[in-house]
């Protein structure tokens, strides 16, 4: 793939999430996590953008490259996440035992304060 390639391609991503953003807005449809995933979207598409950019040569190996590296983070963060949730469901067993409506309690605010950063 050609360098202009790749950067066209990148560049029409970021301006397609733009305009679909501008769409929702002006229909007045965009939720908040709608416009929080775009505003990661283009982060990250920006940063491939640039890491294309800045490269001497290669620049499919090095948005390949930046890819990997953020699916290692995003699996690293996905353990994290399992431990965290390990500890708090056995300090819940521990704390109020197995037959609770603590667990209940935990489960429903898990799911009903969800977030996205």
């Amino acid at each position: 793939m050609k360098t202009k390639n790749v950067v066209k391609e990148l560049e029409k991503e970021l301006q397609g999430i733009t305009e679909n953003e501008k769409k929702l807005k002006i229909s007045n449809s965009l939720s908040q996590e709608q416009s929080e995933i775009m505003v990661r979207q283009r982060r990250m598409l920006e940063k491939y953008l640039k890491a294309v950019q800045l490269s001497a040569g290669g620049q499919f190996e090095t948005l390949k490259a930046a890819y990997a590296e953020d699916v290692a983070e995003y699996q690293k963060n996905c353990v994290l996440t399992k431990q965290h949730f390990q500890n708090a469901f056995g300090y819940c067993d521990e704390a109020f035992g197995k037959n609770g409506q603590e667990l209940l309690i935990l489960v429903t605010e898990l799911t009903a304060n969800s977030c996205v950063e």
